[in-house]
Parts: structure tokens; C-alpha cells; sequence
């Protein structure tokens, strides 16, 4: 009874460190929300509106330009399906990291959203980030290899020589430099069959004439996860086709249109410069955003990353005497000709929190996020109208609102797997190639998948979750042992052959 206490106490305590870490997404899954099944909290991101607001602007100019970039990538026939999802329901999931998702954390983010889609899964996942970012776009993840560790096994395929180029920047791999990790300590650490399985996703997704016949390495990923994506059903179930867009090329795009616009919300943030400066004041320090002191930018970057000839972001800094940024030895003028001339010759891209402006705060898009967006991009929108309101735009900044609901960070998806140097058992999250294995979901795992509530799904992510958040001089002694998901719909182990490429 004693050891029960205790383990009971030693849990409250990772649960209130958890909710101090990430209070907003915690709050969804312990309030009313978590009572839902994952299908019926799904449904509601139609309904979400910029926070109940109307939006700025029509949100038609997205719909056009994703059917544009899914007619180019796949279909015409995909890109009117798109089309009509987005028509059906305004929204998209923001929460991943570019690169092909066979990471757990995002792949079943993927999952809960297209419970509630009809036509096509829109995933508008960021590429400005660099190639070693957390979906490892460089090869392919696995579940853990070592009993004190839930994060996934990276074995590479591509070289590291690119992976400080940001994803959305960078020019295709080619097919001469696809591996398939023999050369890497990884591949000892391997199963028979998830060498196998490596040799084929290595053949089939990153080999395949469809992923390189692209010019660009944001495409390819995105052709990936489409590949991905069809194979991770069993022939009993079919789901609606993933369309997974790059968010920093998109949100180029919409502010090239924006910037014909002198009135629209982004043209004003670039180009009138008491509401910069506002901005470049009221957010720093905020996650998502940047950070800047008297030693120059420290975290992030303002507005724009400055694309350097590695492909590599530049971090740009705001002078409030000139109206320029400057960083990385260049310099760019804020106004809409300026900036108009450098996004077209790749110079420079839209900052994350622009790209939310551009869509989430002027379009209203429902950019349903992980476990910090559901927190950042609220924070963005009140701190930009607090902005507005300084500068004498009231009405604007009236009408301004977000609506970013939590939709990934949950693992409710789960595997038992051996850790042969430790002689131990073990669960976690299911990614891409432990569903493979597993033979694919199955009708059953699907209808399970939509019956379980939000809160029993997220809490099956807590000891993911807190080791990702907290430092480990901070972690409680034992909280592998007290986090351990012990629910969770667990997939079939042995017997099944794995989902089939062909």
C-alpha cells in the first residue's frame, strides 16, 4: 500500500511538472475536450473559426494555390479533392516537421486529424527547418534501441553534407545519393526484417521515379509521405489520400498576393513601420518567434530567414531607423517591391510566425497544432492585435483570431518490441515502419482509434511527452515506471507480414 502511495504522489508530481511545461495542451486533455472521443473532437475543427471571428480576408486564394501545388505534385483529379476537403472543412494540420513521417509523434497526429476528413488529409507540414530536424527527412526512424530512451532510432540514407540546409530551400536529392545505412553503425542494430524493410522504403519511397522526378527536396518529401501514406492500411481499409504541402513555400506565395494588397494584414505588418516595430518589440522572447538582444538575434529571426548559398536560414535583425532587416551580410528593404523582387529570386522566406499570419490570423485556416502550437500561435494573434491597437488600428485588431486546437502529440497507437542488449520488453508509439510491420492498420484498430477519448489517447504519450520537455536533472527518479502507458491500442506483433510496397 505504501509503494502504492508513493508511485501515486511521484505521478501527481510528473503530471504538474508536465502542465507547467505545456499548460495548454495538458488543459484540452484533463478538460471538457478530453472527454471526447478522437472522431468527435476531430469533427469539431470545422467549426472552429479564427477563434469565433470572422477572418480578414478570403481564404479562397488558399484553396486555389493548394489545388495548384497537388494538380503539379499528383493529380488534377487529388488537387479537386483537396479542394473540395478545404471547401468542406477550412483546415489543415501545421504540427509537423517537413520530412517523410515515419516519427510516431507526427504520424499519428496524421491519424487523429483524417478521422473527420472526406475527400483528402490536408498536412501543411514547415520545411523551414534544417534537414536533421525532427522527422529525420535524411532516412527513415525506428522504435527505441536503448531501455532508457523513448526517442526514435535514426537510420540515415542520405548524407549529412545538407543537413544544416533548410528542407524547403534545399534542391532534390538524387537517386545516386540514396544509401541504404549499411555503412552506419544503425544498420547492426537492426532486426532481419526491418533491414528488409529498410531496403524497400529505401527503394520504394526515396527510389521511387515519382519522388525523384522532382526538382526541389520539400517536394520530394511531400511525395514521400504520399507514398507512405498509401501503404500504412491494410487492403481492408482505405483512407482518404494525404496531401502534404510545404507551409514556408505556401505562405510565399500568399504573401506575394498579399503584397499587392497595401491594406492586407501582412502588407501592413511589413510595411508600416511604427506596427514593426511594435511587433519586433511585443513579441520577442516568445516561443515560435524570436529573441533579440544587444548581442544581435539570438533565437529565432524577424519576419524572414535570409536563404544563404548553403541553403542554410540566416537569422535577420529589424533596424527601426532604416525600416530594413539585416543578418547573414545582407540587407532588405521593407516595402512590397523590395520584397516582392527577393522572395521571387529565393533570397529570402516567410518566419513561422508570418507564415500563421498569413494564413491563420488574414484567412482564417484552422491550423490545428502540436503540443506548443496550441499555445504559440493564440499568443502570436493577441500579441500582434495588442500591436495593431498601439498603432490606432482598432477595428483591425478587433477582428483578429487564431484558432489552433491540439491535434497531435498523442500515442495512442502502440507496439511491444524487445530491447535485446537490455533483455527487456518494452512498449511505444507506433511510427511508420512499426505499423508496416505490424501488417498495416486494420477496420478494427481504425474503429478503436475513433472510439478512444482525447485524454486516454494523450495520456498514452506522457512518458514521450516528459522526457522530450524535461531536463534530466529535473525528472523524477523513477518516472519511466510511473508515466508507462499500459493502455493504448497495442498492434499484433508476430504473424503478419509486413505491408507490402508493391
Amino acid at each position: 500500500m505504501q509503494k502504492d502511495y508513493s508511485n501515486n504522489v511521484g505521478r501527481e508530481r510528473c503530471l504538474c511538472q508536465l502542465r507547467s511545461a505545456i499548460p495548454a495542451a495538458m488543459a484540452c486533455a484533463e478538460g471538457e475536450a478530453g472527454r471526447l472521443s478522437l472522431a468527435a473532437y476531430s469533427q469539431r475543427f470545422g467549426s472552429a473559426k479564427s477563434g469565433g471571428k470572422e477572418p480578414l480576408q478570403d481564404g479562397g486564394d488558399i484553396i486555389g494555390l493548394a489545388e495548384a501545388k497537388t494538380a503539379e505534385l499528383f493529380s488534377p483529379e487529388l488537387g479537386k479533392a483537396l479542394r473540395r476537403e478545404l471547401e468542406t472543412r477550412f483546415a489543415a494540420l501545421t504540427a509537423n516537421h517537413h520530412g517523410i513521417d515515419f516519427h510516431a509523434e507526427f504520424l499519428q497526429g496524421n491519424f487523429i486529424f483524417s478521422l473527420a476528413s472526406t475527400y483528402a488529409v490536408p498536412v501543411f507540414a514547415w520545411g523551414g527547418v534544417p534537414c536533421d530536424n525532427a522527422a529525420f527527412p535524411r532516412g527513415v526512424l525506428f522504435a527505441p534501441r536503448r531501455a532508457n530512451t523513448h526517442k526514435p532510432f535514426h537510420v540515415p540514407l542520405l548524407s549529412n553534407a545538407a543537413r544544416r540546409a533548410f528542407v524547403s530551400a534545399r534542391a532534390a536529392c538524387a537517386e545516386s545519393d540514396i544509401g541504404t545505412g549499411r555503412q552506419s553503425e544503425a544498420w547492426e542494430a537492426l532486426s532481419e526484417d526491418e533491414r528488409g524493410l529498410l531496403r524497400r522504403a529505401a527503394s520504394e519511397i526515396y527510389g521511387n521515379p515519382s519522388f525523384l522526378n522532382r526538382k526541389m527536396f520539400h517536394e520530394q518529401m511531400s511525395v514521400g509521405n504520399a507514398l507512405l501514406w498509401e501503404r500504412l492500411c491494410a487492403a481492408s481499409l482505405s483512407l482518404p489520400p494525404l496531401v502534404c504541402l510545404e507551409l514556408q513555400q505556401l505562405a510565399r506565395d500568399l504573401l506575394l498576393l498579399d503584397l499587392q494588397n497595401p491594406y492586407s494584414l501582412c502588407s501592413l505588418i511589413l510595411t508600416e513601420p511604427q506596427l514593426t516595430g511594435a511587433l519586433y518589440a511585443r513579441l520577442n522572447g516568445e516561443r515560435a518567434c524570436w529573441t533579440h538582444t544587444q548581442n544581435g538575434m539570438e533565437r529565432g529571426t524577424f519576419l524572414f530567414w535570409a536563404i544563404n548559398e548553403k541553403k542554410q536560414g540566416e537569422r535577420l535583425c529589424y533596424s527601426e531607423k532604416e525600416h530594413t532587416l539585416c543578418g547573414g551580410g545582407q540587407e532588405f528593404s521593407l516595402n512590397a517591391r523590395d520584397l516582392t523582387a527577393a522572395l521571387r529570386e529565393g533570397k529570402i522566406l516567410p518566419s513561422l510566425y508570418l507564415a500563421f499570419m498569413l494564413t491563420a490570423a488574414a484567412r482564417g485556416l484552422v491550423c490545428a497544432g502540436g503540443v506548443f502550437q496550441c499555445a504559440y500561435l493564440p499568443v502570436m494573434a493577441q500579441k500582434t492585435a495588442e500591436a495593431l491597437q498601439s498603432c490606432g488600428e482598432n477595428a483591425l485588431a478587433a477582428r483578429l483570431g487564431v484558432s489552433s486546437p491540439l491535434c497531435t502529440g498523442a500515442l495512442p497507437l502502440r507496439v511491444r518490441f524487445s530491447l535485446r542488449q537490455a533483455n527487456e520488453e518494452r512498449n511505444c508509439g507506433a511510427g511508420g515502419m512499426e505499423i508496416l510491420q505490424a501488417g498495416g492498420l486494420t477496420p478494427q484498430v481504425w474503429e478503436q482509434l475513433g472510439a478512444m477519448s482525447l485524454k486516454d489517447a494523450f495520456f498514452c504519450s506522457l512518458d514521450y511527452q516528459y522526457e522530450d520537455l524535461m531536463p534530466q536533472g529535473e525528472r523524477e527518479e523513477n518516472w519511466q515506471e510511473l508515466l508507462a502507458c499500459r493502455g493504448g491500442i497495442f498492434l499484433p506483433q508476430e504473424g503478419l507480414p509486413c505491408r507490402s510496397f508493391a
